[in-house]
C-alpha cells in the first residue's frame, strides 16, 4: 500500500512539470516552422527572379513583334502567287510599252479603270506563244488573274500614285472598281465572239446563234408533244 501511494504522489508531482514543458516545446516548434517558411519564401523569390531573367522584357517582345510583322509583309505571300504576279506585271508593262502613249497613260496619274479595260481586251486577243489549236488570246484563268491580282499586287509593286502605303482593307476597297470592270469587260468580249477563239479548247462544240438555239427548243417541244399524243392515242385504242 505504501508503494502504491508513493507512486501516485510521484505521478501527481510530475504532472505539473510536464505541463510546463509542453508550451515551451510548442513555442520552439512554431519558431522552427516560421524559420523554415521564411527560407522557403526566400528560395521562391530567388527562383522567381532567376526565371524572370530568362523571360523577354516588354521592349524585347515589341521588337520581336515588329520583326515578325515585317517578315510577314515581305515574305508572307505564297510563292506561286508571287511568281504569277510577276508574270502579270511583265505583261502589263509590255502593254504599256506599246500602247501607253495611245491611251494617254502617265505613271503620276496612275492607271484608270478604262486603261485596265483596254488591257483586258489586249489580253483577250494577244498571246505570248503561238497556239497549236488556233487560240488567239488568253483563257478564262488569265482573266481571274487580272481580276484579283492586277490592282492588288501589280499596282502597289510598281508604286503607282495612290497605291502605296495602303493597308489590306484600304487596298481591297480601292481595287473593287477594277475587279468589277475586268469581269464585265471579259464577259462582254466572250459574248461578242461567235467563234470563241480566245477560250477555244480541243473538241469544244461551236456556240450556236440565238436563232438556232430557239429553233432547237421549238423542235424538241413539238417532238415531245407528238410523242405524248401518240401514247395517249394508243392507250385509248
Amino acid at each position: 500500500m505504501c508503494n502504491i501511494f508513493g507512486r501516485l504522489l510521484f505521478v501527481r508531482s510530475a504532472t505539473p512539470v510536464a505541463s510546463e514543458r509542453a508550451p515551451r516545446q510548442v513555442f520552439v516548434m512554431a519558431n522552427k516552422g516560421r524559420a523554415e517558411a521564411g527560407k522557403a519564401l526566400e528560395a521562391a523569390r530567388v527562383a522567381e527572379t532567376e526565371a524572370a531573367s530568362h523571360r523577354p522584357t516588354a521592349a524585347q517582345k515589341q521588337k520581336q513583334i515588329a520583326e515578325l510583322e515585317e517578315r510577314a509583309q515581305l515574305f508572307g505571300d505564297p510563292v506561286k502567287q508571287s511568281a504569277q504576279a510577276k508574270v502579270l506585271e511583265r505583261k502589263w508593262l509590255r502593254f504599256l510599252l506599246v500602247h501607253a502613249e495611245e491611251y494617254s497613260f502617265t505613271a503620276c496619274a496612275g492607271p484608270s479603270v478604262e486603261l485596265v479595260k483596254h488591257f483586258v481586251t489586249y489580253a483577250f486577243c494577244t498571246r505570248d506563244l503561238v497556239s497549236a489549236i488556233g487560240r488567239e488570246g488568253l483563257g478564262d484563268s488569265f482573266e481571274l488573274q487580272i481580276r484579283y491580282m492586277l490592282a492588288k499586287f501589280v499596282f502597289p509593286a510598281l508604286k503607282y500614285n495612290g497605291w502605296t502605303g495602303l493597308n489590306a482593307h484600304e487596298l481591297h476597297k480601292k481595287a473593287e472598281p477594277y475587279k468589277f470592270a475586268v469581269k464585265e469587260q471579259w464577259e462582254r468580249l466572250k459574248r461578242s465572239d461567235p467563234d470563241l477563239m480566245s477560250t477555244l479548247k480541243p473538241f469544244v462544240k461551236t456556240k450556236w446563234c440565238d436563232t438556232a438555239y430557239f429553233q432547237a427548243q421549238v423542235c424538241t417541244l413539238v417532238y415531245r408533244t407528238a410523242c405524248v399524243a401518240a401514247c395517249v392515242t394508243r392507250a385509248c385504242v
